[in-house]
């Protein structure tokens, strides 16, 4: 998919650049061997990144798309069924609404494929991407944070924003969101991942140290967070022993 402009895949990647710079120093202060929160400063760039990665998913293109598409498949409808609406779109594509235009362009709606699909040009999506990205920014920021340390090693995947909600706090209807999710978790690195809660008084922060059967219970939420691609360090064999549904161990 090309972008309508060349400069927006520059302006994208030059402010991809600043939140991940920003975010580095957040990143070298959890190093393994501190026990402590991060700084606000910190702590804020490293909710901006966040708020990136939960963006930039592997499916925001793919969702960006269903979108415009459906808009587009209902505009056309709106338009058909609408004398006065179409005529207006007739008017504003330059040419004089006359009832023979208007005819010409109801039949064109009509021949309108409801399996097409509109693919924004890439320079919206990257937009789009930004904004609401400052706008989930906050979602992160307000939260308790609790630092997760183990001798066990986390895995990560193309989406490792992941999103949980207990069984018991679920309502019907309602989905999990950065707002509605009990717990935020990222990975961080191979043996630290952040834990995320809503900022109930009785949400301690703090560093915790957690077992092997935890992180192994976390890697799977992450690996079900996943759309594509779960990663982890070559040494390591996270589901060796508890695959994941539809796979198999490894063999050596």
């Amino acid at each position: 998919m090309k972008a309508a402009d060349p400069a927006h895949d520059y302006d994208g990647e030059h402010l991809m650049g600043v939140f991940e710079t920003a975010a580095g120093p957040a990143f070298r202060a959890l190093d393994r061997q501190k026990r402590s929160l991060l700084d606000e400063i910190d702590r804020f760039h490293l909710s901006a990144f966040m708020a990136l990665q939960f963006v930039r998913g592997p499916d925001s293109v793919r969702f960006s798309e269903q979108i415009l598409t459906r808009i587009t498949l209902m505009a056309a409808h709106v338009y058909a069924a609408n004398d006065e609406a179409l005529s207006a779109l007739v008017k504003d594509m330059g040419d004089e609404p006359t009832a023979e235009a208007v005819a010409e362009a109801r039949q064109a709606l009509a021949r309108v494929d409801h399996n097409m699909r509109v693919v924004p040009d890439r320079g919206s999506v990257v937009r789009n991407m930004f904004q609401s990205a400052e706008e989930f920014v906050r979602y992160f920021f307000m939260r308790r944070w609790t630092i997760l340390r183990s001798r066990s090693p986390f895995v990560t995947c193309d989406r490792p924003i992941v999103l949980y909600q207990a069984p018991e706090t679920r309502r019907t209807g309602v989905g999990v969101g950065l707002a509605t999710a009990d717990v935020i978790l990222y990975p961080v690195d191979r043996y630290c991942a952040l834990a995320m809660r809503h900022p109930a008084q009785d949400h301690k922060e703090g560093v915790v140290d957690v077992s092997a059967e935890q992180v192994a219970a976390l890697n799977k939420s992450i690996a079900h967070s996943a759309d594509r691609w779960v990663f982890h360090h070559p040494d390591d064999a996270p589901f060796a022993t508890s695959p994941l549904p539809g796979r198999t161990p490894p063999r050596g």
